[in-house]
């Protein structure tokens, strides 16, 4: 009993020092009375499975038809942007299968195109790239192809760049600040930025084209990076050469 005792009034220390550093501390016990330590396996099975995680007791996907087109509670979102929104590609396929409607999720389709250029687009190109074919397989299309260009050559994302230009963006047409795609490529030497410039090139944009300033792209990507290893690769792309 003695030790029963002792041990009880070591926890009540340790809670009275909680409340002391952390007020919120006396929601810890509600929080375990009420299933706060279950995980979100059992709070929302279909955003986990969503965001790409696995759950062990999950021997099957959750989504149903009825399901690919209810908004999700905790977050609001869509099913199909919170997919995008988590680069899951195998999950936005299964939702455009059981048909999931893009059109009724928030700021379609744009939405989805941020998604996809974003921050995925500069850890994990080739997922990019993945999202883009299965929107253009679900006849999703972008509104603004030219606006999308310029978005994807600000973060030099070659697969945004590609579907621009396909869905009849001009690869030469400046911007309001006077600048083509090609001078927002050339921002570094990184190898996606050279593909990216070879991308525009070939598609018709010219190195020699101006900015406001009265320098030609090639011009000022020398003098950014023509100190940097990659500059004979990114020079042979605004040339119009097969970078090496």
């Amino acid at each position: 009993m003695k030790f029963v005792a002792w041990s009880l009034g070591i926890v009540a220390l340790i809670f009275i020092a909680l409340m002391t550093v952390e007020p919120r501390a006396f929601m810890l016990p509600v929080w375990i009375l009420g299933g706060g330590w279950r995980d979100s396996c059992d709070r929302d099975p279909i955003a986990t499975y969503l965001a790409g995680n696995h759950c062990a007791n999950q021997t099957r996907s959750p989504l149903t038809s009825a399901s690919a087109n209810i908004r999700l509670s905790a977050s609001g979102q869509c099913p199909l942007v919170f997919a995008a929104a988590h680069a899951n590609v195998a999950a936005v396929d299964e939702l455009l299968r059981m048909g999931a409607d893009p059109r009724r999720c928030d700021r379609y389709p744009d939405v989805l195109y941020e998604m996809a250029i974003g921050s995925t687009c500069s850890s994990s190109p080739g997922i990019s790239d993945s999202l883009l074919l299965s929107y253009e397989r679900a006849g999703i299309r972008p509104t603004n192809p030219q606006e999308l260009l310029f978005v994807s050559a600000q973060s030099s994302c070659e697969p945004g760049i590609r579907v621009a230009i396909a869905s009849g963006a001009s690869p030469s047409r400046p911007d309001a600040s006077g600048s083509t795609p090609l001078h927002y490529v050339i921002s570094s030497s990184s190898d996606m930025s050279i593909k990216s410039a070879a991308t525009l090139v070939a598609a018709g944009a010219s190195a020699s084209a101006l900015g406001a300033d009265g320098v030609s792209v090639l011009t000022e990507a020398k003098r950014r990076l023509g100190s940097s290893a990659n500059w004979p690769r990114m020079e042979a792309a605004l040339l119009g050469e097969h970078p090496s």
